[in-house]
């Protein structure tokens, strides 16, 4: 036995699209076939091109700071002491709108300068040029400028780093463990470098160096 749909292409056959006198016309849920034609199903949800999904996302807040750091990102890996001036131009060039923007900033900036310790001159002076150029904003509390945003994460990042050099010793540690050692102690290492390098150009305070060494030698 044949079904509908293998007779008729529509799903209903000739006397259903030709209904007598005698019969009604067939309907498809709640919505009746007007002169024969199908009725057109109510779209479950309407489809939006990819392109406008990315432009809404692009209009919060975290999206726009992504983009942003991206851009950061993007001229810190091609910086080098030939090119210095034009990608130090070029990222004074970015908007840099926020307090959060300018934390972000610090933190990538601090990354290369430990991940790359020969350029850890190159990375303070790029701190020096941002201390004098880049723009400050004042939350209710305190005042938020790029020198006291970079001294927070001298400080924090100093003892971290102590910290976890300092947790796993020299004792019985598992390979794991032993890495992590070995990775606080280097990042640790590079940030000494880094904040040297801060000092000779007097983005940071020599009290603030001794502190810190206070802190290395306990």
């Amino acid at each position: 036995m044949k079904l509908l749909s293998e007779t008729d292409p529509e799903g209903f056959s000739e006397r259903a699209r030709k209904p007598t006198t005698t019969e009604c016309p067939r309907q498809a849920g709640p919505q009746a076939r007007v002169s024969g034609k199908e009725p057109v199903p109510p779209a479950k949800r309407r489809w939006v091109p990819p392109s406008t999904l990315r432009h809404q996302d692009a209009n919060t807040p975290e999206s726009r700071n992504d983009v942003v750091f991206r851009k950061v990102r993007g001229i810190l890996n091609k910086l080098t002491p030939e090119k210095f001036q034009k990608l130090s131009d070029d990222l004074l060039r970015i908007e840099l709108s926020s307090s959060v923007i300018l934390k972000g900033v610090i933190l990538l900036i601090f990354e290369k300068a430990l991940d790359e310790p020969k350029y850890s001159s190159m990375y303070a002076q790029l701190c020096k040029r941002l201390s004098e150029e880049a723009p400050n904003f004042e939350p209710p509390d305190t005042p938020c400028t790029f020198r006291v945003l970079l001294l927070n994460k001298c400080k924090n990042e100093f003892e971290n780093r102590a910290a976890t050099f300092k947790k796993y010793g020299y004792g019985d540690n598992t390979l794991e463990e032993e890495e992590r050692r070995q990775l606080a102690k280097r990042k640790m290492l590079g940030n000494i470098k880094f904040i040297g390098e801060l000092g000779k150009l007097e983005i940071l305070a020599e009290s603030i160096l001794h502190r810190l060494v206070k802190i290395l030698l306990q």
